[in-house]
């Protein structure tokens, strides 16, 4: 059981003071880079829907893509579903964690659809991207989508009758797909032989790499433009940005507690009744 500390939005920032400081770089050129990160996240949406044959993808959206920061805080992401791109940060931090001890390389991308990695839950596939400019890791791209079927016991791969996660199908921690810009075919042959729609499946993945090549291409274009300094502030401070409106927006509404509960009345496998408590305490500018 996690602590209840690990739920808190309480300070991100050490001195709060920081909040409310005046911006670091010129609010025009803000607007503009921050516009730019936004035209990159439709791009990259664009790029993977473009390739893509499902119809959770192409027709549902079901998916989502982000920019982060070289320490895998997000920056800026997609309008699509917002849960993947609040699930990816917590991807990008097992990534980074799992090959803290060899070298992530400009070129390289990784595939997670483990849980206990930080997907979702296992059809939700995450490829991750690290972005260099003239030599140094400066930002992450990333992209996470519902894929039709990862093998496991049924088709689809969600079974209400699995009691382990082995029996879910294909569950990838943080792997390297694509080293130095070569694919490791080796991985990618697993993947399709794991799945029973190979070909959507292998579609949706290559839309994967092509949405990170763009974000890549696209970030690398503007840190050319306006220097890696520039950028890489903008995104600090779309940071501090929004962590400063969700604040205020939190000390507009009234202090106090809300509760719920629910009720799951079948697992699938046996008629129990389950309830789940939840209660959000909200004092100033916390949730707890």
């Amino acid at each position: 059981m996690n602590n209840i500390d690990d739920y808190v939005l309480g300070p991100s920032i050490a001195n709060r003071d920081e909040l409310d400081k005046p911006l670091s770089v010129d609010p025009i050129i803000f607007e503009i880079i921050r516009n730019k990160f936004q035209a990159i996240n439709e791009e990259q949406a664009l790029a993977l829907k473009e390739v893509s044959v499902s119809p959770i993808v192409a027709g549902a959206g079901d998916f989502n893509n982000a920019l982060f920061t070289a320490d895998g805080r997000l920056a800026s992401m997609g309008p699509q579903v917002v849960f993947h791109s609040g699930a990816m940060p917590l991807i990008l931090k097992n990534v980074m964690e799992d090959f803290a001890d060899e070298e992530i390389s400009d070129g390289d991308m990784y595939i997670v659809n483990d849980p206990y990695k930080g997907a979702v839950h296992h059809p939700d596939v995450t490829i991750m991207a690290p972005i260099f400019f003239e030599g140094e890791l400066v930002s992450w791209t990333g992209v996470t989508a519902h894929q039709v079927d990862m093998g496991g016991m049924s088709v689809g791969s969600v079974s209400v009758r699995a009691k382990e996660k082995q029996q879910e199908g294909l569950m990838m921690p943080p792997m390297r797909l694509i080293e130095k810009g070569k694919m490791r075919l080796d991985i990618w042959r697993m993947i399709m032989n794991m799945t029973r729609q190979p070909q959507m499946i292998g579609l949706d993945l290559k839309g994967f790499i092509a949405s990170n090549v763009v974000a890549r291409d696209r970030l690398t274009e503007l840190m050319q433009q306006y220097g890696a300094k520039t950028i890489l502030t903008v995104m600090e401070e779309l940071i501090r940005y929004s962590e400063r409106k969700t604040r205020e927006h939190l000390r507009s509404l009234p202090d106090g507690e809300v509760r719920t509960r629910g009720y799951l009345d079948h697992d699938g496998t046996e008629n129990k009744v389950y309830k789940t408590d939840v209660k959000i305490i909200k004092e100033g500018d916390r949730l707890t």
